[in-house]
């Protein structure tokens, strides 16, 4: 699976709620960064929307999928548009986990839910580790604009 593969695979799941399936694109000690400030340097000293390792992401996993969370009853349909992956401007955090490559992709997401579209603009940015499974998100960053504002429930931002 190429680079491109990759992300539009994993975009697509989760616009499709196949959680189990998105939580194997990941290696087992993977990081899910959604900082609060768009220009947060790291995640250990900043407040952030989401900060997960992979047991974590597990967990989130089953309280959306175990029919508990009522912030997502009814659930969110949503659809993410990416714009064309490239190689980020060096510098910056990089996860604890080993990685081979980088990308960053601008997206827009859509959500609807109890009657209201909702509009998101971000970007994306992955760490990629080559693994004997196949390439694999060792690390995945959303840059959410506007998240220091007011938001609603964002439980589907995975």
């Amino acid at each position: 699976m190429t680079t491109q593969d990759l992300i539009h695979h994993e975009n697509l799941l989760l616009d499709e709620r196949r959680y189990d399936e998105w939580l194997q694109l990941f290696t087992p000690d993977a990081r899910y960064w959604a900082p609060y400030r768009w220009d947060a340097p790291e995640p250990l000293n900043e407040m952030n929307l989401l900060y997960d390792d992979f047991p974590r992401l597990r967990e989130r996993i089953s309280r959306l999928t175990g029919g508990d969370l009522h912030s997502q009853d009814p659930a969110s349909q949503t659809v993410r548009l990416l714009g064309q992956a490239c190689a980020p401007i060096p510098g910056g955090w990089e996860p604890p986990a080993p990685f081979d490559q980088v990308v960053t992709a601008p997206f827009k997401l859509a959500e609807y839910r109890a009657e209201r579209t909702t509009e998101y603009t971000g970007r994306y940015t992955y760490w990629l580790a080559e693994t004997a499974d196949g390439l694999r998100i060792a690390a995945k960053k959303v840059q959410l604009l506007g998240a220091e504002g007011p938001l609603g429930n964002v439980t589907f931002l995975l």
